[in-house]
């Protein structure tokens, strides 16, 4: 990844992630390495912590569901998300949170 743990191509962004599942509450908990960790309530079974982090970031990020795919780990805690047609400003606002 062009900064470790994301990338942009134009307009779609590619992003690392490292999952926990069945945590307490949905949650950024930061970089880790070169993903970023997110909690997730949601269990690891029949893609229920996958939908659950496609709701979550389309929260955070205030986009659509259908703008995300899951490229890689698919049944695994690290994953790589494709974003498109992603706002400039609204990344860079995560990214403050993210990165304080």
């Amino acid at each position: 990844m062009q900064n470790g743990w994301y990338q942009w191509q134009e307009t779609t962004l590619f992003i690392a992630l490292k999952i926990t599942p069945k945590s307490k509450k949905d949650a950024v908990l930061g970089l880790y390495g070169t993903s970023l960790k997110i909690a997730l309530q949601a269990p690891p079974e029949k893609g229920k912590a996958n939908q659950a982090l496609i709701s979550f970031l389309a929260q955070q990020l205030y986009i659509q569901k259908h703008q995300m795919t899951l490229l890689k780990g698919d049944t695994a805690s690290k994953k790589i998300i494709k974003i498109e047609r992603l706002d400039f400003t609204r990344w860079h606002a995560f990214l403050e949170t993210v990165t304080g």
